[in-house]
């Protein structure tokens, strides 16, 4: 059995490229501000797969941004 390999941002590109006669990363990050811990648990109830946690959301003052790293791997088939 072969080992388990994790794909990411970082590796995607050279796993994908023995496949592919092209391989382009395209990177789409962000920062979002939320005002107050309400709006956070929000958000989070707002997620299908993680509702449950948004009691978890400790009170906090002032404002939390956070921020995302996606990306997105566009691949072109040998002619």
């Amino acid at each position: 059995m072969r080992g388990r390999v994790s794909f990411s941002r970082e590796n995607g590109q050279r796993l994908l490229s023995p496949h592919f006669a092209h391989v382009e990363r395209r990177d789409a990050d962000g920062w979002v501000t939320f005002p107050n811990a309400d709006a956070v648990r929000s958000y989070v109830r707002s997620m299908i797969t993680m509702r449950d946690r948004a009691n978890a959301v400790p009170d906090f003052e002032g404002e939390m941004r956070s921020g995302t790293r996606i990306s997105v791997f566009v691949a072109q088939k040998a002619a």
